[in-house]
């Protein structure tokens, strides 16, 4: 079962070069993202169509040829429109660990001291053939050695046309209120089998449903049961389309006590039923 963590503990690529490459279109078992967060960088390229995207309280509509650069720990996750786009992940921290020349430079940028841009569109034209080669490298013979190389040139684009943003003390830190739902979002994790209620994930942060409810939707945009149901949903696509448990068992495994009620909010967000969606994306 592909399941999909809010927190993803993995790691991505390998101890020796942890970068991983990934290229989603709609019968990836990752299209939508959900939110999560990981200790890695992550660049996404849109290829064809529209993602709009959060990253932490900032919304992006992003179309063809526009990148995006998340860096490590930033809650984000979207909604992709037809769209196709390829993800790199990679440890900044650890790429340039034992390159001591390159530290000063590395260092203000994964301690948040800079903060790059999160999009990048056609008129950042610095950044455009960087990231076209970098893309590509992950088809030459010299990957790891043109992808490092690459990741050097574009942080170094981003240093020398001041694509960042200095976080100074006096710029407001919003960061608070991502902590704040992590809690929510990690209990949504380990317990979407079950029966879920504003109530108890209000508790956990201590907050009255009612403030919740509107705390939640001004992160998320979305109520937190309307978001509880949708991480059910990408649960159940994911086993659809990797097991072969029943429609019956899967419902009740993504906490849908009744498979009428598990199959009409199936087809409320993949526009099919769960039957058809599992004989169009079954491995």
């Amino acid at each position: 079962m592909h399941s999909f963590a809010f927190h993803e503990k993995q790691e991505h690529g390998s101890l020796d070069f942890p970068v991983e490459y990934h290229y989603v279109n709609q019968e990836h078992p990752r299209y939508n993202m959900p939110y999560h967060w990981h200790k890695e960088w992550e660049i996404i390229r849109i290829l064809q169509g529209t993602f709009s995207i959060r990253v932490e309280e900032q919304e992006f509509i992003s179309g063809e040829g526009d990148v995006l650069l998340i860096a490590g720990g930033m809650l984000h996750g979207g909604f992709p429109s037809d769209c196709i786009y390829e993800c790199l992940l990679f440890d900044l921290h650890s790429l340039y660990r034992n390159i001591n020349y390159a530290k000063p430079y590395i260092r203000p940028i994964y301690r948040k001291q800079l903060q790059p841009y999160i999009l990048y569109a056609n008129y950042h034209t610095e950044i455009y053939p960087v990231i076209e080669e970098l893309f590509s490298s992950f088809q030459t013979s010299f990957c790891e050695l043109v992808t490092l190389s690459n990741i050097t040139r574009l942080f170094t684009s981003i240093l020398q046309h001041h694509y960042y943003i200095e976080n100074e003390q006096d710029v407001p830190d919003h960061s608070r209120r991502i902590k704040q739902v992590m809690p929510v979002m990690e209990y949504i994790e380990s317990h979407f089998s079950e029966h879920i209620t504003v109530s108890e994930l209000a508790a956990l942060i201590g907050m009255t449903p009612k403030y919740f409810n509107r705390f939640f939707h001004s992160i998320t945009h979305q109520t937190p049961i309307d978001y509880v149901n949708y991480y059910r949903i990408e649960q159940a696509a994911n086993m659809l389309s990797a097991t072969d448990c029943s429609i019956t068992e899967i419902g009740q495994d993504c906490g849908f006590c009744d498979s009428s009620h598990f199959i009409k909010t199936f087809k409320k967000y993949k526009e099919i039923t769960p039957k058809q969606y599992r004989k169009k994306f079954s491995n």
